[in-house]
């Protein structure tokens, strides 16, 4: 994943949210363990590089998370995706309704180059498999479908290519014309810090009307979003430890769509981008420092938390 500077602008000139909106099921009772299993896994993850440079970790990799899938009794399936290292491609679950709206969401499980990547974005996945814990309890009760899907080849060199295997995956659901309600990219999600002066801004006026900590989750998405990332904002919002920011701006500005999610905004769909808005704030990412230990596991459960509600919300009617 990459944000460049621009990006915090129209972060921090969102919205922050307001209360939460109550979620019509509720959350499965939460272990204290959580941010410990979040640790293991990220840990896990983070042990060796995930880049295509690496395909005997890429592959063990996608073994993992198809393994945790099928434990919790979900049917999994490989989706092939060219130049991806062999025995790895996207893992594709799918629990609630059989039919109708679908709910996609998803993390990118390579990381870039030779670095561990438990930021970018073994976090995004640790709390996928969290989450799909949560939802399986309550699958019987789900409103609509959700789609849990762990893509390949986000990082460079694969990048806005058609070997990203959230294209394969978007361009797929198009041809299925699949009934894609939302869509939300889990990026980058584990690093926050109470320390002042920890969130970097791209103009010194910001940094005056905006907090310099970064403890916050960002929720990015594209013009004519707004109500969409507006609600998405106070679903995901459940603790006062994770404020939660969003703003919304035309794709083509550059920034905006520096993740998986750009490829269903491309196949016309919606898609909404969850981060800790990366190297603004954490600055080991991608580099050889970005390891599990410097992650903030009792946030990255609240974020598992907000998804559990966010995904589990009734849908927005359509207009």
């Amino acid at each position: 994943m990459r944000i460049p500077v621009l990006t915090l602008v129209l972060l921090v000139a969102g919205c922050q949210a307001t209360p939460p909106t109550p979620s019509p099921i509720t959350l499965p009772k939460a272990h204290d363990d959580l941010p410990r299993v979040l640790h293991a896994w990220v840990a896990d993850l983070a042990r060796h590089p995930r880049s295509h440079k690496h395909p005997k970790h890429h592959a063990a990799s996608a073994g993992l998370i198809e393994a945790h899938f099928k434990s919790l009794g979900l049917d999994v399936r490989r989706q092939k995706v060219d130049r991806s290292a062999r025995g790895t491609g996207n893992v594709i679950a799918r629990l609630g309704q059989k039919g109708g709206p679908v709910v996609v969401v998803g993390a990118h499980y390579d990381s870039a180059y030779d670095t561990p990547g438990a930021d970018d974005n073994a976090s995004g996945v640790a709390v996928l498999l969290a989450v799909a814990e949560q939802l399986v309890a309550v699958q019987d009760t789900l409103p609509h479908a959700v789609e849990l899907v762990a893509w390949t080849n986000e990082e460079p060199p694969f990048f806005r290519t058609a070997f990203m295997g959230s294209h394969v995956h978007a361009q797929q659901l198009l041809r299925d014309k699949a009934d894609v309600r939302a869509m939300f990219t889990i990026e980058s999600v584990g690093y926050f810090t109470d320390e002042e002066g920890s969130q970097d801004f791209p103009h010194p006026l910001l940094a005056m009307r905006y907090p310099d900590v970064g403890n916050f989750l960002a929720v990015v998405g594209q013009s004519g979003d707004d109500d969409a990332v507006e609600r998405t904002a106070k679903l995901l919002s459940v603790d006062d430890k994770l404020p939660i920011f969003g703003g919304t701006a035309p794709a083509y500005v550059p920034g905006v769509d520096f993740s998986d999610h750009l490829n269903f905004w491309e196949a016309g769909y919606p898609g909404i981008m969850l981060t800790d808005t990366a190297h603004l704030r954490n600055h080991r990412y991608h580099t050889r420092d970005d390891t599990a230990d410097t992650l903030d596991y009792e946030r990255m459960a609240l974020v598992v938390h907000g998804v559990f509600r966010l995904l589990t919300a009734p849908l927005s009617p359509q207009p």
